[in-house]
């Protein structure tokens, strides 16, 4: 009976401190990302994944349903973040307060997901604990947060974690229902963001580190033992299947956005690859100066890549050489180099040279790193770090609650940039986009003025100051500035659409009307076209 009660006794506080660590989080969760439900849309990509886009703008509908699984815009295949969206709509309209409330829900639940995991996986709470709060405050995670359109990280990330726990659950009993289990939940975060294809590999290292399923042929499926050694590689095959359609599913919605090598060379991908691996790094421990759009430049051979190949060779031949005392170091990095190769710019999609968002699952790898090289609870140094590791933490709260702050709409969001990276295109152009929406015209010039600068090659730049002139009621000049914009990008549906209403706006209603069934042509749901063609058709059929 003495037993008994202990055991009683044992799971009972093993329940009570789960749950003051649960509430610990999501204390931390409200108090920090609490300010997010004032928050307006962005320009950048919201408008396409929510407030400008019909499908999602309907909310749950057959129709949507259906245009999110065959649908690539904008240049991916997600249908359950589509879906996800819909249903924020269904619930709440188009308020961005509550979507951005929904992303920071999200975002909880994962901090919980990775507690629980971490939980079992090291055997401690304390480690388990500093993973999930620095998941849950560091501030490279604000982006994923903060940005209505990175529904699709948080969501692919959520079932992540959950084929983490699942996966563990097969472990114990290594079943078919169980592995089916892990497959369906795989699928289901294949469909919210293809990032996600690297966790087969994931799944290996916590094979051979965490479960010990390389040491012992027990722990695979009867069928799966005649296989030996690669065994657990054929385990996971049906994964690996997933990822490799998922993966060249991606590459083809992205096709018209990948820049050629003529544009960016093999190699200075690579060395940009190598120097955001150290910048990640770097923005891990000293997390300033994060802004959401980082321009890829020119990287220097010696003063950048250089150094970066140094530092990455430097951990590398740390955590191996520490493998004996401390494996779980070298899982830890493994994880974090081999999840970030999907977003590291090998295959290079846009301009960027690397972006907060794409370190919201591979930074699991640090924070383990980081928690086991601490002073464990008994030992003469830990007391130190309860001083030390709170208030790192509380620092990290700091920054990550201004981080935030800049997101708040898109004036601080672009300025912030500027101040941070000096000139970069794709601030400028949202700063001249956000003051024509709001008709702030000599301000608006000026940032347009300044991205046709950088970019007079583009189209982007001809279409800002076209809506510039459209806004102030000067159609002759906008209509040259579509044209110029149209023959840098003949596709493009903001400039077929823009160039159909300053036409319209001349009383040339039939030439107005072709401009956007060819916007339309190029981009089947988007709302204004749509607006356009039916207003101006019926006009034409009344004359």
């Amino acid at each position: 009976m003495l037993k008994q009660r202990d055991m009683t006794g044992f799971v009972g506080s093993k329940y009570a401190v789960d749950a003051s660590v649960s509430a610990v989080l999501l204390l931390l969760l409200v108090a920090l990302y609490g300010q997010v439900g004032t928050f307006e849309f962005v320009i950048l990509d919201d408008a396409d994944y929510v407030y400008k886009n019909v499908m999602v703008r309907d909310g749950l509908t057959i129709d949507g349903i259906g245009w999110a699984f065959t649908s690539f815009h904008p240049g991916n295949w997600h249908p359950l973040t589509w879906l996800s969206h819909m249903l924020d709509v269904s619930l709440f309209g188009v308020d961005p307060g509550w979507h951005h409330l929904v992303n920071v829900w999200f975002h909880g639940v994962n901090a919980l997901l990775v507690y629980f995991f971490f939980r079992f996986a090291l055997g401690e709470v304390w480690p388990a604990m500093l993973i999930a709060v620095l998941f849950l405050v560091h501030p490279l995670h604000v982006e994923s947060v903060a940005w209505v359109a990175e529904r699709k990280d948080l969501l692919s990330a959520f079932f992540f974690l959950v084929v983490l726990h699942c996966y563990r659950y097969y472990v114990g009993r290594t079943t078919l229902t169980r592995y089916a289990l892990v497959f369906f939940c795989f699928v289901l975060g294949a469909m919210s963001k293809a990032t996600i294809v690297t966790l087969p590999v994931v799944l290996l290292l916590l094979d051979y580190w965490v479960f010990n399923r390389f040491q012992t042929s027990q722990s695979l499926p009867q069928p799966l033992q005649r296989f030996g050694l690669y065994a657990l590689l054929v385990e996971k095959f049906p994964l690996l299947i997933v990822s490799a359609v998922l993966s060249f599913m991606t590459i083809a919605a992205g096709s018209d956005a990948l820049l050629s090598v003529a544009t960016t060379p093999f190699n200075e991908r690579i060395m940009n690859a190598v120097v955001s691996y150290a910048v990640y790094l770097k923005q891990t421990v000293f997390p300033i100066d994060l802004v959401a759009f980082y321009p890829l430049r020119q990287i220097d051979f010696v003063r950048q890549f250089l150094p970066s190949l140094l530092l990455l060779v430097s951990v590398s031949a740390v955590v191996v050489y520490f493998r004996q005392a401390w494996p779980l170091l070298l899982m830890g990095w493994l994880w974090y180099l081999l999840m970030l190769i999907p977003a590291i710019g090998i295959i290079q999609i846009s301009t960027q040279a690397h972006a907060d968002r794409f370190v919201y699952l591979p930074s699991i790898g640090i924070f383990l790193i980081i928690a086991l090289i601490l002073p464990k609870p008994g030992t003469r140094l830990f007391r130190y770090s309860l001083y030390a590791t709170p208030a790192f933490l509380a620092l990290f709260f700091f920054l990550a609650y201004l981080q935030i702050g800049y997101w708040r709409n898109n004036n601080i969001l672009f300025h912030r940039a500027i101040d941070v990276t000096g000139n970069n295109y794709v601030a400028y152009a949202n700063l001249a986009a956000d003051y024509t929406n709001r008709e702030m015209y000599e301000e608006a010039e000026h940032y347009a003025g300044k991205a046709l600068a950088m970019k007079s090659d583009r189209y982007p730049a001809y279409l800002l100051f076209g809506n510039i002139r459209l806004g102030q009621g000067n159609y002759i000049e906008a209509e040259r500035y579509y044209r110029h914009a149209l023959n840098k990008s003949k596709d493009n549906e903001s400039v077929l659409n823009n160039l159909g209403i300053v036409l319209a706006k001349q009383g040339r209603e039939s030439e107005a009307i072709e401009f956007f069934n060819r916007a339309l042509k190029s981009k089947p749901n988007m709302l204004e076209a749509k607006r356009n063609l039916a207003r101006y058709s019926l006009r034409e059929q009344q004359q």
